[in-house]
């Protein structure tokens, strides 16, 4: 099977970091990673240190993805999306940043 990456950029409605951290971390990661296919999730928030240019989202989350159909695992995750499997949040900004990402290369570690 091919490993993949989804890479999903997010931010929060204006005053609703914290529903929507909550909502995120606590419930939508393991309801994606129920979807068959998905192997691993992490979140990710923009750091905000000096000398480092500003970002259109604040939040960015990657999935891990091994299948030979990535399209099927992808369309069923989006047939999921507001039912009961896989809970919208309405804390979540409607503008976010979605795509799918095939390694071409190994892993390269120090």
């Amino acid at each position: 099977m091919t490993k993949y990456t989804m890479i999903v950029l997010t931010n929060a409605k204006e005053g609703q970091d914290e529903a929507f951290n909550n909502w995120y971390t606590n419930q939508h990661l393991s309801d994606v990673l129920a979807i068959p296919g998905f192997t691993s999730a992490q979140r990710f928030k923009l750091c905000d240190k000096p000398n480092v240019p500003p970002a259109k989202y604040r939040y960015g989350a990657t999935y891990e993805m091994e299948s030979d159909d990535p399209a099927a695992v992808v369309a069923d995750m989006f047939a999921r999306h507001g039912t009961p499997t896989l809970r919208a949040c309405d804390a979540m900004d409607e503008d976010s940043f979605f795509a799918l990402y095939e390694a071409i290369t190994p892993v390269v570690t120090k």
